[in-house]
């Protein structure tokens, strides 16, 4: 079995840094306040209108502080955004590092390493959607935010990608590469986090309730590894209605 030890202590004490960190900063600077708002405004504002659709004074106004300030504390629209998608990638790996470091300790095959990864990153996803948003925006326009954004999340992808190597070599998922596959569980798995309104009114659910993150999360995985899926796990999602007469 491929193991993963070693990223997922990198991540998990990166984690613990960023903890330690948060807790020895309880009472932060108000310049690091500032900045902390700042960030956290621009990530809404971003993840809602994407990159073109914002601007300088949209953030310093969401945010509640002036324009001089805001560039006092970044030079340009590209620094913010940037620092928003460097908070956004270690909040999502940060989320995702101690669960993955509980999941190596346990002894799999290589589909149920590869399906704890899936399942991890979809939960990870229902958590943090504005993560999905951010990449889906520049997943359109393409460029150097894309590429940039790309680099970030190259940890998720080199994760994944050993998982299911392996599976592979055991059998597995033939018509997918590793890449294709991560794409496949981004569009199945994230995606519908990143749209709820549309993904709510099409299906007559609250995607994000924690049972229907669950069902989702199942109907997924049911979908890429369907010599294991269970036929009851689908309905309820995708056919609510059913649920009467089944």
């Amino acid at each position: 079995m491929d193991s993963i030890a070693p990223d997922a202590k990198e991540w998990s004490q990166a984690w613990r840094t960023r903890q330690n960190q948060s807790r020895a900063g309880d009472s932060p600077t108000r310049a690091q306040q500032t900045r902390q708002r700042i960030v956290e405004s621009a990530r809404n504002v971003f993840a809602a209108r994407g990159f073109e659709g914002v601007s300088l004074r949209d953030i310093a106004t969401q945010a509640g502080v002036t324009h001089g300030l805001l560039r006092h504390h970044f030079g340009s629209k590209e620094d913010i955004w940037r620092a928003v998608i460097d908070t956004c990638v270690a909040d999502y790996l940060a989320e995702l590092a101690p669960l993955l470091a509980d999941a190596e300790q346990q002894g799999c095959t290589p589909a149920e390493m590869l399906k704890a990864g899936a399942r991890l990153l979809i939960l990870t996803a229902a958590s943090q959607p504005d993560m999905t948003r951010l990449l889906l925006h520049e997943g359109m326009a393409g460029g150097p935010r894309l590429a940039y954004f790309m680099e970030q999340i190259a940890p998720i992808r080199a994760r994944m990608a050993p998982r299911f190597q392996a599976m592979q070599r055991a059998g597995g998922l033939p018509q997918f590469t590793d890449d294709t596959f991560l794409l496949a569980l981004m569009m199945l798995g994230a995606v519908p986090f990143a749209v709820t309104a549309f993904a709510n009114g099409l299906c007559r659910v609250d995607l994000l309730a924690p049972d229907q993150v669950e069902k989702h999360v199942n109907c997924v995985l049911a979908t890429l590894f369907p010599e294991q899926k269970d036929q009851d796990d689908w309905r309820p999602m995708f056919f609510p209605s059913l649920d009467a007469r089944l």
